[in-house]
C-alpha cells in the first residue's frame, strides 16, 4: 500500500518562527516564501472559509460597501472610460461590479467557492473561473482593463505571486482597485473568532512595493476603516460602507490617525487608527 502524502507542519504559536517575527514587524507579507506544498495546505484551508463564514442565498445576500467602492474606488476612474473586460477576482456573486456592468463589455470572476456562481451580474452574462492554488490565472498577457481585488489578497498565501499574475493579465493602461486590511489581525496561527483560519492582514509598505515591482503607479491610496468609528456604526446600526456620509466621516479620521498605524501591536492607543487602506493603481508598463 502506498503510504499517504506527508502532510505540511502545522505552525505552533508557541514556538518562535523568524518568518512571522519578520511578517509581524510590517517587514514582510507572510506567505510570500511558501513552498508548494504550504501554499497547496493553505489554499484548501481557505478554499470555503468566506463562504462558510458568510454565505446566504443570493436573492437574500446584500453587498453592503457599494458608498465605499464609489467613494474610494469608481469615482477615481475616468468617467468616460469604457472597459472592454473587467476581472473581479476574488469576487463571490460579483456583486461588486454592479456599478460599472454598463460600461463593461465582457465581465469574468474569478472565485473558489461554487457556492457563489452565478451566470449573469446585473442581466450581463459572466464567466465564473476557479483559480489554481500556484496562483497562475488562464488568462493571456493584457486581457482585462479592469480589475477589483476587494479584501482578497489577505486570505491568499503567495501574495506577491498572485499580484505578479494580476499585473500580467492587466492591460496597460488598465486599472487595479484593491482593498485590504493593514493591520495583522492578531496571530493567525490561533483561532480567531469571526475570521477565517489563514487570513491576515497586509504590511503597507511590502503591500504597495509589490505593485510597484510590478508595473503599476498606485494613483490614489485611501486609509479606510478606522477602528473605532466601525464599532461606533455597528453599535448604532449604521450600515457604515452602504452610507456615503458615514464612508466620508470615516475617511476623514481615518486619513487624521494614519500616522498611528502599526501592522501588529497589542496596544490599546495603536488601535485608535485606520485598519485598511483602498488603492487605485494603473498598470503603465511590463515588470
Amino acid at each position: 500500500m502506498t503510504a499517504p502524502p506527508a502532510q505540511p507542519p502545522v505552525a505552533d504559536a508557541r514556538v518562535p518562527d523568524p518568518r512571522v517575527a519578520r511578517a509581524l514587524r510590517g517587514e514582510a507579507i507572510y506567505g510570500d516564501d511558501f513552498s508548494p506544498e504550504e501554499i497547496g495546505a493553505w489554499f484548501e484551508d481557505e478554499r470555503e472559509g468566506y463562504a462558510n463564514l458568510l454565505y446566504e442565498d443570493v436573492q437574500e445576500y446584500t453587498y453592503v460597501y457599494h458608498a465605499m467602492n464609489r467613494v474610494h474606488g469608481f469615482s477615481r476612474l475616468p468617467s468616460d472610460r469604457r472597459f472592454n473586460h473587467a476581472l473581479g477576482f476574488g469576487a463571490a456573486y460579483g456583486l461588486e461590479l454592479l456599478p460599472i456592468v454598463d460600461r463593461a463589455a465582457q465581465l469574468t470572476i474569478v472565485e473558489p467557492s461554487e457556492k457563489f456562481v452565478k451566470t449573469e451580474i446585473g442581466g450581463k452574462p459572466a464567466r465564473w473561473v476557479k483559480p489554481d492554488p500556484s496562483g497562475r490565472l488562464p488568462f493571456p498577457d493584457g486581457t482585462f482593463d479592469l480589475v477589483t481585488c476587494f479584501g482578497v489578497l489577505h486570505h491568499i498565501p503567495n501574495v506577491s505571486s498572485v499580484i505578479a499574475e494580476i499585473a500580467r493579465a492587466t492591460a496597460t493602461g488598465g486599472f487595479f482597485l484593491v482593498r485590504e486590511p493593514i493591520t495583522s489581525m492578531g496571530d493567525w496561527r490561533r483561532v480567531r473568532p469571526a475570521l477565517t483560519k489563514r487570513e491576515r492582514g497586509l504590511p503597507l509598505r511590502p503591500f504597495t512595493q509589490a505593485l510597484e515591482k510590478n508595473g503599476f503607479v498606485v494613483r490614489s491610496a485611501s486609509h479606510i476603516a478606522f477602528r473605532p468609528w466601525l464599532r461606533a456604526c455597528q453599535m448604532l446600526k449604521v450600515p457604515v460602507y452602504e452610507r456615503t456620509w458615514s464612508t466620508r466621516v470615516d475617511a476623514m479620521l481615518s486619513a487624521l490617525t494614519a500616522w498611528n498605524v502599526a501592522y501588529h501591536t497589542e496596544s490599546a492607543l495603536k488601535k485608535i487608527s485606520p485598519s485598511a487602506v483602498y488603492i487605485v493603481a494603473e498598470r503603465v508598463r511590463t515588470a
